[in-house]
């Protein structure tokens, strides 16, 4: 995981020698599953400026607008 040190943007070194930018929401997911030990490598734009940056694939960049009525309705009592 690279983080820009100029702006905190974050960046994921992928398998394939690339780096592909990763939005807030994105990021947080990571970090609650396999990149939850990973540590931050601050970088400056220019470290990385010759890698190739593809297109966010991993997550969207925001969540869902909303929930589905169905989930938020409440338990009936038993």
């Amino acid at each position: 995981m690279l983080r820009v040190q100029t702006d905190g943007r974050h960046y994921l070194v992928t398998a394939r020698g690339t780096v592909e930018p990763l939005p807030d929401v994105a990021l947080a997911m990571y970090r609650l599953g396999s990149g939850a030990s990973t540590q931050d490598v601050p970088v400056q734009a220019a470290q990385f400026a010759r890698l190739r940056v593809e297109q966010p694939r991993t997550a969207p960049a925001t969540g869902p607008p909303s929930c589905p009525r169905s989930s938020r309705r409440r338990p009936a009592p038993r």
